[in-house]
This record gives structure tokens, C-alpha cells and sequence, in this order.
């Protein structure tokens, strides 16, 4: 029906696809994250702790290493 190289085309296509909306939604659950609780001012409380949460700069070092 359809030759090899365009299944092929199609198959590699479809995995990147994939990969690039997987990785869409790990950014997107990150960033929701970061909102709530710079929001609610949980990240005053936890810094006063020392404990480091997801702010900008860390969400776009997460973006380049992935």
C-alpha cells in the first residue's frame, strides 16, 4: 500500500511528536507548580527553611539539561 520510506517517515515523525508533547507537559506541571506556590507564598516559607523550590531561573536550567 504505502512504500517503506514513507511508513518510516511516518513512524519517526510520530515518535518525535510524542516526545516533544511529553516534554511539553513535564514543562507545563513544572511552571503550575512554580505558580502555586509563589502564589500562596509557601516558597517565603520554605526559602526561610533553606529548602529551594522551582523559580524561573531553575525551570530554565531544567529546560536546557532535558
Amino acid at each position: 500500500m504505502f512504500s517503506e520510506k514513507v511508513l518510516d517517515s511516518f513512524k519517526k515523525y510520530t515518535i518525535r511528536l510524542t516526545f516533544n508533547s511529553i516534554i511539553q507537559s513535564k514543562f507545563k506541571v513544572i511552571n503550575e507548580i512554580s505558580n502555586i506556590l509563589r502564589d500562596t507564598g509557601i516558597n517565603q516559607l520554605l526559602e526561610k527553611h533553606g529548602w529551594n523550590y522551582y523559580n524561573g531561573d531553575s525551570i530554565n536550567m531544567l529546560k536546557e539539561e532535558l
